[in-house]
């Protein structure tokens, strides 16, 4: 403290270094703004006596805007967004101590998010306790409360029953996935790198590891399924989210009691996500990914809903990580058909995401091109109608048909239910 002169200066740095690895222009005339609130606008409000060096002051909601004086590179200005102006160092602080990754990843920057939690720093808190989580449409926040204190701790699959009938009242948004809650203490887990799924420390439960609990979908019920959802598009499960509100907010109007989205959300939460997206996609962060993005879907609100974006980056945290992007981050797509490498037998992409598959204790993929073309796909029944051949094609390339997929997951784990 004061970090602003450091930050100035090690922006400028950085932008000028780009600016000469991009165009070979060493220049040190780039304007750098820096960005605060009202309340740390008492340490540098005046500006920096610099010609390139600027301040832009964000007012609070209600609050009046702070006085600009373009001769110094000072402006004051109001952020339209409701959401941008509920997001403070204190907010995040808060959510830092209750342990709540989804609203923290809601105001921070995805990797910053991820730095605090896996490091433990600003006094965050692992949730120690069932959390009940709603997310605010208005405020677009993510609200995370205690759940009734007369469960105090749940730690064997025999009382998977008294969770149910304590928890049916809850709404289950956002939460910590039940399958931790029914591990022992004494559970060998490691950690893993949720958003990098792809790297060869991806993490494995080890053999002896307790079952995860498998999906529970529709509203209340008091019965396990035994297979597990898998949803395989983002951009087909955006759509479905938005058709469950729509549906919901009929619902609301006629006075009816099925409430379509809270049943999906619940689905969504104890389900797998196998995206054959990048994960930039989704979740950009400069121009040239957002340009790329656009491209090749509608990742943005509202068809693709904020709330379901702060569900996948919640479920990215978890250990092991719910979520699998099959096209590496490095990946320059090429269109459809072209997956992610050129055809080769070890199906690398696809042998990632049967090692993550791995860690939450479900049998490897099959990636043995004579079982899919010879005897062993023949003897089973399709439940796509797709041949072995097609399958092997989409896998030894990296590719994400949804057929072959959907083949493939049922096929080598028939507990999974796959879920366009």
């Amino acid at each position: 403290w004061p970090d602003f002169p450091v930050v100035l200066d090690n922006l400028t740095k950085h932008v000028s270094s780009i600016n000469i690895e991009v165009n070979g222009i060493d220049s040190q005339e780039i304007t750098v703004l820096y960005v605060c609130g009202t309340d740390h606008a008492k340490h540098c409000g005046n500006g920096f006596a610099h010609p390139n060096r600027g301040l832009v002051v964000i007012s609070r909601k209600g609050h009046p805007c702070y006085p600009t004086d373009a001769r110094r590179l000072v402006f004051g200005t109001e952020i339209p967004s409701e959401h941008v102006q509920g997001i403070s160092s204190t907010a995040a602080r808060e959510a830092c101590k209750i342990g709540n990754s989804a609203q923290l990843h809601g105001m921070l920057h995805h990797d910053v998010a991820t730095y605090i939690i896996r490091r433990e720093i600003y006094g965050w808190q692992q949730p120690c306790s069932p959390m009940e989580v709603s997310f605010d449409p208005k405020s677009s926040q993510i609200i995370q409360n205690a759940c009734p204190s007369d469960i105090d701790s749940i730690s064997t699959g025999e009382e998977t029953a008294l969770l149910f009938d304590k928890f049916d009242m809850i709404d289950f948004d956002i939460i910590t996935p039940l399958n931790e809650l029914l591990l022992n203490d004494d559970s060998d887990l490691f950690k893993s790198d949720s958003s990098f799924a792809h790297s060869d420390d991806a993490t494995k439960i080890t053999n002896n590891a307790p079952k995860p609990l498998v999906s529970v979908p529709g509203a209340h019920n008091d019965i396990i399924d035994s297979r597990r959802t898998v949803f395989i598009s983002a951009s087909a499960l955006a759509h479905r989210w938005r058709r469950a509100e729509t549906k919901s907010k009929a619902n609301d109007c006629d006075g009816t009691s099925d409430n379509a989205l809270h049943n999906l959300r619940k689905q969504c939460d104890n389900a797998l996500f196998f995206f054959g997206s990048k994960r930039s996609w989704l979740f950009p962060t400069n121009e040239a990914e957002r340009r790329e993005s656009r491209r090749q879907g509608k990742y943005e609100p509202p068809l693709f809903p904020l709330e379901l974006s702060a569900l996948i980056k919640e479920k990215e945290l978890r250990i092991p990580s719910e979520v699998y992007f099959l096209k590496p981050p490095t990946l320059e797509y090429k269109g459809f058909g072209n997956g992610c490498h050129p055809i080769n037998y070890l199906a690398p992409a696809f042998q990632g995401a049967s090692t993550w598959l791995e860690s939450h204790s479900l049998e490897p993929l099959i990636l043995t091109r004579e079982w899919w073309i010879d005897d062993g796909y023949a003897g089973r029944k399709s439940h796509t109608g797709v041949s072995g051949r097609s399958v092997v094609d989409n896998y030894e390339i990296g590719e994400h048909d949804y057929d072959s997929c959907i083949e493939l997951l049922i096929q080598s784990n028939p507990a999974l239910d796959p879920v366009l």
